[in-house]
């Protein structure tokens, strides 16, 4: 019962609208991007189901950032399974980051750059976070997106128009660590 202080190094969410993935901040590759009902890790009803539509391609939500050589760069995002699941990967190849989550049994696949991580929240939600080292500078894409595997390649494949899964409250952060979440609502915010 007595109180405990969380303590941190300083981070920034570089992640604008970190939980309305309806926002034109982030583009929409072959997906659409539903709000649910679904409660979030918060308690509120804040999350969005990404559906993949029937191309052949990526599904995925992205945003182009900013990349510094020498910069240690971690993507995380809060996964719930819908009822027709896929699995997930993250990628930007300018921080060197492509990691694959099997999402049945909440692992980490193929870790084909960078390293993953899977934290249980409860309720269904996990936290997937993907870190990688940059060796170039200037701007990449952060993607988030559906799999149908959890081997390289998996990323692209023929969706059916139905699969989805949840998303809430992503985060990228320059660090070789997640810290914990920081919501953002049309700028990075610094905790």
């Amino acid at each position: 019962g007595c109180p405990s202080l969380l303590l941190e190094p300083q981070s920034t969410n570089l992640f604008t609208y970190s939980e309305d993935f309806s926002d034109s901040n982030w583009f929409k590759d072959y997906v659409s991007v539903n709000s649910s009902q679904i409660i979030s890790p918060d308690g509120n009803l804040n999350t969005y189901e990404i559906v993949e539509n029937t191309s052949n391609n990526e599904h995925s939500v992205r945003q182009l950032k900013s990349v510094t050589s020498g910069n240690y760069y971690t993507i995380s995002v809060f996964v719930k399974k819908s009822f027709y699941q896929r699995d997930i990967y993250i990628r930007c190849g300018d921080a060197n980051i492509l990691v694959f989550f099997d999402t049945t049994n909440w692992e980490v696949g193929d870790e084909i750059q960078g390293f993953g991580k899977i934290e249980n929240y409860g309720n269904g939600w996990y936290r997937l976070i993907a870190t990688g080292l940059s060796d170039s500078t200037g701007s990449d894409n952060f993607r988030i997106g559906l799999s149908d595997g959890i081997t390289n390649g998996s990323q692209n494949y023929t969706g059916n128009g139905t699969n989805s899964m949840y998303f809430y409250g992503a985060q990228l952060e320059v660090g070789s660590y997640p810290t914990s979440y920081i919501p953002t609502n049309g700028s990075a915010v610094t905790r």
